[in-house]
């Protein structure tokens, strides 16, 4: 139920239409099934933007359960690095860095209920899964800052 949720197109047994134009600035992506599009300049841009939509995806999914409402989401933060020595000497073992992610959080709920849902979500993002199973610690802060 919660993967047809985060995974619309596939839960509908459509298949995903991802066309890529690119230019000098980067590439284009445009999802003609959802109709979103976004630019990146380079993969790991576009790993991390997942890391992020993944995260929404889950949050929306999971957040119509929980006895609180999510208004917005701001990240002030999401970034990491990726060392590119062994890759130019040709060698395996090429890993990206800690990745940092930090949000603020609008929301009628208290910092204690925005932690349950974190864990939650962590648990349920397969972005966020996919990345911390490959050993790549992902420090994540949620801050509850509504809107006064």
């Amino acid at each position: 139920m919660l993967a047809q949720r985060l995974f619309r197109s596939f839960a509908k047994n459509k298949p995903l239409k991802i066309s890529a134009i690119t230019s000098e600035n980067g590439v284009k992506f445009t999802s003609q099934t959802g109709g979103h599009s976004y630019e990146i300049r380079d993969a790991l841009e576009n790993l991390m933007g997942s890391l992020a939509i993944c995260e929404v995806s889950a949050i929306k999914a999971l957040s119509s359960k929980e006895s609180f409402k999510v208004n917005s989401i701001n990240f002030t933060r999401l970034e990491s690095s990726y060392n590119l020595e062994n890759f130019k000497k040709g060698g395996k073992g090429n890993q990206m860095e800690d990745i940092i992610l930090e949000a603020d959080f609008d929301t009628n709920g208290t910092q204690e209920q925005l932690d349950a849902l974190q864990a939650k979500v962590h648990h349920h993002c397969p972005m966020y899964c996919t990345l911390t199973a490959a050993g790549i610690k992902i420090h994540s802060t949620w801050r509850n800052n509504p809107k006064k």
